[in-house]
């Protein structure tokens, strides 16, 4: 294939008090020349001051969106649609905070995904969730948790569910597949499928922070959204210490991620005394 001229790429990220994955993921876009546009959801516990050192590299722009009193998916990303209009990229990422999205061969980069996927004249990539847990007693809070957090499983509700990236002009849609699935005329998915990181929480009292007493949109409960993380329990989200779905990374480098069985929920849905059998698994989003 000819070699194509490097293309500019985008992330759009809506956060409310993320400074701690912030500082791990800023620096990482940057690296690969993918600016940031941000979205403050109210956050108050330093972000808006650690994104004013960002400033220009990577982060091009900060919105504001009110906090509503709950989390409404719908909401940032409607919010995340309008900042869209806004931009002239090539290429945008839909991501999370609390997420590394890279390319499926170890080494290798996002933005080395985005141009693959461009060569082959595809205007969307596809990605698999492993999702990070931290030891029940260590906190990465104050750590680089991408390099030191080595506890992961594979989690796949179904394939072919993680639509991540896609290009501009294709004018996809993700606001109806709950920032999953990507609809329009036209969707050519890249043939392959690549790899999100997902630091779920940073330590045992960061989970409980994040996800106790999480009000979710009524309205999207109704539509069937949140099912998997609506009124958990104390005891529901403590951290395993083991079980045959956790994977082990060592410290040899690029060491490939092991898909082995894929786990269809998340750890606090695991059957407490019979992890090796976890529990029916809720989807995130409406099937249409």
């Amino acid at each position: 294939m000819a070699a194509h001229p490097e293309i500019s790429i985008c992330a759009i990220l809506t956060v409310r008090n993320e400074a701690h994955y912030l500082s791990q993921l800023l620096p990482r876009l940057a690296a690969q020349c993918i600016e940031v546009a941000v979205i403050d959801h109210a956050s108050s516990d330093g972000t808006w001051e650690l994104l004013q050192r960002y400033r220009g590299s990577p982060v091009i722009s900060v919105a504001t969106l009110p906090y509503l009193g709950f989390f409404s998916l719908r909401q940032q990303l409607e919010s995340k649609r309008r900042v869209i209009e806004g931009l002239s990229h090539d290429w945008l990422v839909h991501c999370d905070a609390d997420e590394i999205l890279e390319h499926r061969e170890p080494g290798k980069r996002l933005r080395d995904a985005i141009e693959e996927a461009n060569q082959f004249e595809c205007n969307a990539i596809n990605f698999e969730e492993f999702t990070f847990i931290p030891e029940p007693n260590r906190d990465y809070a104050e750590h680089d948790y991408v390099a030191e957090m080595r506890r992961y499983y594979f989690f796949q509700i179904r394939k072919n569910w993680m639509h991540r990236a896609w290009k501009r002009e294709a004018k996809l849609d993700n606001v109806a597949g709950a920032g999953h699935v990507l609809r329009g005329d036209g969707l050519r998915l890249s043939p392959y499928t690549h790899v999100m990181r997902h630091y779920i929480g940073l330590s045992q009292e960061h989970i409980w922070r994040k996800y106790l007493d999480r009000v979710f949109d009524p309205d999207e409960i109704a539509r069937g959204w949140h099912r998997d993380r609506k009124a958990l329990t104390r005891e529901q989200l403590l951290l395993p210490g083991s079980s045959p779905y956790i994977q082990h990374l060592d410290a040899r480098p690029n060491e490939c991620l092991c898909r082995g069985s894929a786990v269809v929920s998340h750890y606090w849905h695991w059957r407490r005394g019979d992890q090796a059998t976890p529990a029916v698994g809720e989807r995130d989003f409406d099937e249409v």
